[in-house]
């Protein structure tokens, strides 16, 4: 069980979290009447406490409580559970701090990373069951608005070693190894990353959510607007080498490459290279921690690990088309002010460089300027009447067979705001058609994909894809 703590001058201020740490730092006058939460990020070792992050942070707090403000550290027991889980840990916090703040000054909510999931979830669950959370401005700080992206290859890689080497009772996997693996397959990361396990249909239940209304929305983006890549190219080499494991071999090339196989958020039509795209970097190689804990593993027990060549890059890891929240446009391309305006939700996108900066830089002028602006009693609500509603993806893509074998029909519900659809699919003839009914007939073999996607004048949604199969008596889908 962890506490909330009082600190520095602060009143008798204590009380219990059910599953989170949370220390208050107060401004000179001790009083706790103008807090600004901060949230943490991703720690699936949890091995960063409230403490931590004070120090962590000491820059940002510092100008805060230099303004007259509060700050509330929130650290949660478990770093890496279910982002909804964790939301509803804040939820209780912020509630409780609103028991005993004294005044009514509004509350600021920062998410870091993952935090911003964890926030924006929190603030729409109060919102949606009627309970005040007091909050003017909810800040999204480099988050994973539509998920973030890790090389593929590595969780693959670290599962089949661990696995094997485990299997050898006298072998012994080095405890970074160990670490990255429960990284990977902890909750928050399958929901999170682009390729994990969960991604689908959290990121399907974060946009059914939506966003806190009655509060100002800001989003800060360590990547870079312009679509400044990393100078990679698909299937790059990162990394060749050969691993002897007692009398099994393993010789594998690590390369860069887009998301494969993704149903979300990536438009598999499009191809997206997501290693390139224009975004903020893992500050810790994750190819060098693969790199080091083999050499751990070499020392230990006589694994011989050679490897031959490495070409160890920095890739995009939220690129920030994803921290910003904007959907349907190419990811490649430049962020321009019209689909940030339009078709992001955020009142306001602070770009914190030109560049391709770290995922853990932390702007605190930027969110001290936005804290005087918009962190103050009284502060009007934006107006969002400009705010285009993307499309949604299509669902319940389905095809009857209605002539001879291999016809059928694909067929759809609408979409609002579509004008038209495109049907893709392979193995079949006459690809790319455009319709504008709910309904097509196209040639389908068996096993063969088709992908269905709304579109308008300006973008299209991200495909939905079926399987054709095949019976003794008809072709399925």
């Amino acid at each position: 069980m962890k506490k909330i703590v009082g600190m520095v001058l602060a009143s008798a201020c204590m009380f219990n979290a059910n599953a989170a740490e949370v220390k208050i730092i107060n401004d000179s006058d001790g009083i706790l009447n103008k807090p600004v939460f901060v949230v943490e990020g991703f720690d699936p070792l949890n091995q960063y406490s409230a403490d931590y992050y004070a120090q962590e942070y000491a820059s940002l707090i510092n100008q805060v409580t230099n303004s007259g403000r509060d700050v509330v550290i929130v650290s949660f027991d478990d770093g890496a559970a279910a982002i909804e889980n964790n939301a509803a840990e804040l939820k209780n916090v912020i509630n409780s701090t609103n028991a005993i703040k004294q005044g009514n000054h509004p509350n600021a909510v920062i998410g870091i990373s993952m935090g911003g999931l964890v926030a924006r979830w929190a603030l729409k669950d109060m919102e949606d069951l009627g309970t005040e959370h007091e909050t003017s401005v909810y800040i999204s700080y480099d988050s994973p608005q539509r998920g973030a992206n890790m090389l593929q290859d590595i969780p693959k890689r670290i599962n089949k070693y661990i696995d094997y080497i485990d299997s050898i009772s006298f072998g012994y996997t080095p405890s970074s190894l160990k670490d990255a693996q429960k990284a990977y397959k902890s909750p928050a990361a399958s929901q999170m990353l682009v390729h994990g396990s969960l991604a689908k249909g959290f990121y399907k239940a974060l946009e059914a959510k939506g966003y806190p209304n009655d509060l100002t929305r800001v989003s800060f983006v360590n990547g870079s607007r312009y679509g400044q890549s990393y100078g990679l190219t698909q299937r790059l080499e990162a990394m060749y080498y050969k691993l002897k494991i007692v009398i099994r071999n393993f010789r594998h090339t690590i390369s860069y490459k887009g998301v494969e196989n993704c149903d979300f958020p990536c438009d598999v039509l499009k191809n997206h290279f997501y290693d390139n795209v224009a975004g903020s970097y893992a500050p810790e190689n994750t190819l060098n921690i693969f790199k080091d804990g083999m050499y751990v593993a070499d020392r230990k027990n006589g694994i011989d690990f050679d490897l031959y060549r490495e070409n160890i890059k920095n890739h995009s890891f939220i690129p920030s088309y994803s921290a910003a929240d904007i959907r349907n446009f190419d990811i490649s391309k430049p962020i321009s002010d019209d689909m940030i305006y339009r078709h992001s939700p955020f009142d306001k996108v602070v770009f914190n460089s030109g560049s391709n900066l770290p995922h853990n830089f932390i702007n605190g002028f930027g969110i001290l300027n936005v804290l005087n602006q918009y962190h103050q009693a009284g502060t009007s609500l934006p107006s969002r009447v400009h705010k285009v509603t993307p499309l949604k993806d299509i669902s319940g893509v389905q095809a009857n067979r209605v002539m001879s074998p291999g016809l059928n029909v694909v067929s759809w519900p609408s979409v609002a705001g579509a004008t038209h659809y495109e049907v893709f699919y392979s193995g079949g003839y006459n690809p790319n058609v455009t319709t504008t009914g709910n309904g097509v007939t196209v040639n389908v073999n068996i096993n063969t994909k088709v992908y269905v996607r709304a579109c308008n004048a300006e973008v299209c949604s991200y495909p939905d894809e079926t399987t054709a199969t095949y019976s003794s008596t008809e072709y399925i889908f």
